[in-house]
């Protein structure tokens, strides 16, 4: 008994590592210039090679006890808001040139792909609104519209079958599944709100539609973004959407 305690009090403070990511997105996107390539290097680079050499864990091992996960769980929301906060500043003082820039939206978008949308997956399980809504907000953030729908209501039903979108197909490339079950996700999420809100009599079209709701948010965000910072700002969004999603893919 005393073993498996002190296993858990020591295996849950490890989750904090799962915030260097966003903390070395953040620092790279204030250092400006070529630092903003510094969360591609970080976490495809040296997060692999550690994974590669590093001895594997195979303890299964839980416990009751979620404050500490909890709290990372939160953390990772705020280090979303301020890679984003970041990455807009610099663009903001001019510390990026085009390519420079370029770089730093990858590595943004890596954040948002492997960390934030798979923290955000973990939140829209749970039956509590606050930790829904949290989720939902990061998926915004990556420029999904249609995850929360499609994963909840099609992909745990119909995996592995021609039903789910979300499921490869035998020999499918990587690109062309990218593309199909984008689109596929986004259709069938579409077509599962309007179903839902015909059936309770409102206009199925409307903000109470969550995938028209979020894509009239994104629309906003996309033009306060140019208008206020101009194409980079809006580019950077883009690629770090576009990146987020085949990672998540």
């Amino acid at each position: 008994m005393t073993r498996m305690k002190n296993s858990h009090t020591y295996r849950n403070p490890k989750y904090f590592f799962s915030l260097l990511p966003g903390i070395v997105v953040i620092f790279g996107n204030l250092m400006g210039g070529w630092w903003g390539i510094s969360n591609f290097i970080f976490s495809i680079g040296i997060l692999a090679l550690i994974e590669w050499f590093a001895p594997e864990v195979r303890s299964n091992e839980s416990s009751s006890n979620t404050l500490i996960p909890n709290i990372v769980l939160i953390l990772h929301v705020v280090i979303q808001i301020l890679a984003f906060s970041s990455i807009f500043y610099s663009i903001y003082f001019h510390q990026f040139s085009f390519w420079q820039l370029y770089w730093a939206a990858i590595s943004v978008g890596i954040h948002s792909g492997s960390s934030s949308i798979v923290v955000a997956h973990e939140m829209i399980h749970r039956k509590n609104r606050t930790w829904k809504w949290l989720g939902k907000f990061l998926l915004f953030t990556a420029g999904n519209v249609y995850f929360f729908i499609e994963h909840l209501r099609v992909h745990h039903k119909w995996v592995g079958t021609d039903k789910d979108p979300a499921s490869a197909k035998y020999n499918e490339s990587l690109y062309h599944f990218y593309i199909r079950t984008t689109w596929g996700q986004f259709s069938h999420s579409l077509k599962i709100e309007t179903e839902r809100l015909k059936s309770e009599n409102s206009f199925p079209y409307g903000p109470k539609n969550y995938v028209i709701q979020n894509l009239l948010l994104l629309i906003i965000l996309c033009l306060t973004l140019f208008y206020n910072l101009g194409t980079t700002a809006l580019a950077a969004f883009v690629i770090q959407a576009i990146v987020a999603n085949f990672l998540l893919e």
